[in-house]
């Protein structure tokens, strides 16, 4: 019974605990559990999210005002 317990490892084969996070003959990671995976989209989508609002938020960059005044000095001062 205890031997129906044990699964094998996807990269040597050999028979492991089900538990196992890293096979104890090869040392491969087993597999990366869903609340890891959860965890990872999540700060993903979170930086993700930042840098979009970081780019729809920015200030624009305020444009030199021409003065009236001077635009008509340097067209009469051509004539």
């Amino acid at each position: 019974m205890s031997e129906d317990r044990f699964k094998s490892c996807r990269y040597c084969g050999n028979r492991i605990h089900p538990r196992t996070r890293q096979c104890p003959y090869c040392g491969e990671q087993i597999g990366v559990g869903w609340f890891s995976a959860a965890c990872m989209l999540l700060v993903a989508l979170v930086v993700l999210g930042l840098l979009i609002y970081a780019i729809c938020r920015r200030t624009p960059i305020p444009k030199p005002k021409q003065r009236i005044g001077e635009s008509a000095l340097v067209i009469s001062a051509k004539w």
